[in-house]
């Protein structure tokens, strides 16, 4: 093949490529679009409180993994910013530790039988407001100045960013479903900060599209890994459900 060939299929590839990214960058006119495309993807916005409130069941991943893979047992609820979860830890059937993880409008509570109490990070508590599904409810708000950004290399994602106070967030909707595949946020200000939480597996449930797989980064290093394939919507949490609960600790202190 002559050079003059070469370079002919070469454009041709690149030209290729470049229509691939254009066509699924220009599959919504605006940012705005998106977010109703991502809105109608979760069944509407009837379903979004039904997210907000939700609690699941499944397993975390041990961090960081040894040679052997562990996986513990693992319980989250959510009621808005309210969170809580629960992982324990078992040998030969029998509950030998729990992790529990609390957070309300006044308390932050970190608690493990083997360590005793931790105080739980402030960015912690706030990046619940921008991670899965509470990020559904932010953008559908529609209070925010959004735009497209283009991925440096095509991911298959359409970028959507906005900025609040210190932080700029960019959310990953799928280019096809338009289902929330990252989030991630930076601070304008400081330049070490970086969080970015992944979802995959999505499964429908009670007809609602949840990822089983959340998959956290905190500074580019992997923060947590869970799975959680039992979900249930809507749930009307009691209001000490938020807080440590006798029957929380029970199994761990036997």
């Amino acid at each position: 093949m002559t050079g003059s060939g070469r370079f002919f299929r070469i454009t041709l590839a690149l030209v290729a490529v470049a229509v691939l990214v254009m066509s699924c960058s220009g599959s919504v006119k605006n940012p705005e679009a998106a977010v109703k495309k991502m809105v109608k993807a979760y069944g509407g916005e009837k379903n979004i409180p039904l997210l907000t409130s939700f609690e699941g069941k499944g397993f975390r991943k041990q961090l960081p993994p040894g040679h052997v893979a562990t996986n513990y047992p693992f319980d989250i609820f959510q009621n808005g910013m309210k969170y809580k979860t629960k992982t324990y830890r078992v040998r030969e059937g029998r509950v030998v530790d729990l992790q529990l993880l609390v957070i309300n409008e006044s308390d932050r509570f970190s608690w493990s039988r083997g360590t005793g109490e931790a105080s739980v990070p402030e960015w912690e508590v706030e990046m619940i407001g921008y991670r899965l599904p509470m990020i559904l409810e932010l953008l559908n708000a529609g209070e925010h100045e959004l735009e497209h950004v283009e991925s440096k290399l095509w991911d298959g994602l359409y970028h959507i960013r906005f900025s609040e106070r210190d932080n700029i967030v960019d959310i990953g909707l799928d280019e096809e479903s338009f289902l929330v595949r990252q989030v991630s946020i930076v601070s304008a200000s400081d330049s070490s900060f970086s969080f970015k939480e992944e979802y995959s597996d999505y499964v429908k449930t009670d007809g609602i599209w949840f990822p089983n797989r959340f998959l956290g980064y905190y500074k580019d290093l992997i923060y947590y890994e869970f799975i959680v394939p039992v979900v249930r919507f809507g749930v009307d949490f009691s209001d000490d459900l938020f807080t440590v609960m006798e029957s929380d600790t029970a199994a761990a202190m036997q």
